[in-house]
């Protein structure tokens, strides 16, 4: 479903979403850029044969995600611009889709909780994308948890480090897209954490927004080691003249 201009209504789009998921739609994207909207129809989050959800809601009002919702044939879940009041219900959403293995949240906002805990068994791709969200204190969160332990793909986009991240044993990663901003000593320790737990990966690119002339301007204790990665990709927005990195196994590789 293209963008709705705002003189078509918001209670006409309910009703197209309503009908259509009433009559088994397996297949529904929104992209939505109506300003004065406060939430969607809730069955968006209990159709049964729902197999791919895509909703990019452009707007500032909160999403209500009903409570112990299962969607037992979704596979894909893309959410863009979403504001949650309940950030606990999108969690428990996740948790409780037992076939989901695409899931994406672009510029979304999570109420009422202090970590974001993202476990799923299915979960083969995932993308998080904050932006600039988390400098502005939008996030809504400051501890990242992921328990996907079947995960091949994972990007992450984060203009300000959380404080904490604790991620499962991803055996499985084959590429990782991290793009992040190191303003001082506490982003590199969020940073060196994050990378730590994703050093299994075969394919890496990562983008620093840092003015320093390493990847990291001090060792690291223990030392990162990527001992499976064959396709490495290094990028600093801020500084050309990258000399190398500190990580071994890709030490000698120039940005």
């Amino acid at each position: 479903m293209d963008d709705i201009q705002p003189y078509e209504g918001f209670l006409h789009l309910n009703g197209w979403i309503c009908s259509a998921l009433w009559c088994g739609v397996k297949e529904i994207d929104i992209r939505f850029i109506y300003e004065d909207v406060s939430t969607l129809s809730t069955l968006l989050f209990s159709c049964q044969s729902l197999v791919t959800s895509k909703l990019n809601i452009r707007v500032r009002g909160n999403m209500k995600v009903p409570s112990n919702t299962c969607l037992p044939n979704l596979k894909t879940l893309h959410f863009s611009f979403s504001k949650f009041q309940d950030g606990y219900s999108v969690i428990m959403l996740i948790s409780n889709c037992h076939v989901l293995e695409n899931l994406e949240f672009t510029y979304c906002e999570f109420g009422n909780i202090s970590k974001l805990n993202i476990h799923n068994l299915s979960l083969k791709r995932l993308v998080l994308d904050f932006g600039e969200m988390h400098v502005h204190s939008q996030i809504g969160f400051s501890v990242i948890e992921i328990d996907t332990p079947n995960l091949v793909y994972f990007k992450y986009v984060d203009d300000t480090m959380v404080e904490g991240y604790t991620i499962s044993d991803m055996k499985y990663l084959e590429r990782a897209d991290i793009e992040i901003t190191l303003l001082d000593r506490v982003d590199y320790e969020g940073a060196t954490n994050l990378l730590k737990e994703i050093c299994n990966v075969q394919s890496l690119c990562l983008v620093i927004e840092d003015f320093s002339k390493t990847l990291f301007p001090t060792p690291f204790d223990p030392v990162l080691a990527f001992h499976k990665l064959v396709e490495p990709e290094f990028r600093n927005q801020y500084n050309e003249d990258w000399q190398g990195t500190r990580i071994c196994g890709v030490s000698t590789l120039h940005a």
